[in-house]
Formats: C-alpha cells, sequence, structure tokens
C-alpha cells in the first residue's frame, strides 16, 4: 500500500453505495513485450510498477493504462483509448 498523499488524484474510489473495495487508477506503459508479457508501468514520475499481471493482453502497447489494485498485488486492465 502507498501512503503518499501526492498520489490521491491518481485514485478514482466508488462511493457509499459501491461493494467494491478495489481501486483503479492510471498509469502510463513505458516497456511492453508482447511476446513475454513484461511491462514496466510508470504511475508517478520516479515510482514504477514492473512485470504486473495484464488481463486480455492482445492488442496491449505502450501509452495510457488502465489499473486495478487488488488484494494480492496491482493488474493491468488494458490500454485507456483517446479520441
Amino acid at each position: 500500500m502507498i501512503n503518499d498523499p501526492t498520489l490521491a488524484p491518481l485514485f478514482i474510489e466508488g462511493d457509499a453505495a459501491d461493494t467494491a473495495t478495489d481501486l483503479v487508477f492510471t498509469g502510463t506503459m513505458t516497456a511492453w513485450n508482447s511476446t513475454t508479457y513484461n511491462n514496466i508501468v510508470e504511475v508517478v514520475p520516479g515510482y514504477s510498477f514492473t512485470n504486473l499481471p495484464v488481463i486480455n493482453p492482445a492488442g496491449l502497447s505502450t501509452g495510457p493504462v488502465l489499473l486495478l489494485r487488488t488484494s494480492g498485488r496491482s493488474i493491468i486492465l488494458g490500454r485507456i483509448y483517446q479520441a
């Protein structure tokens, strides 16, 4: 668990009616190997995750990604697309 108030704007929490206990947040995938799924995801400058598990890796590439913090560890949900 990260205890840093400067990271608070990155997290999206549900309201009281939401039963989900996991946090969804964003990061930038700076390295991605589509064969081995090795990855590096920067959450804020100077703080990165390495080799996170990936849900549906097909079509994943470097750039903005959506992450989910679970009870075990963070996982990559997929790319964030912009129109």
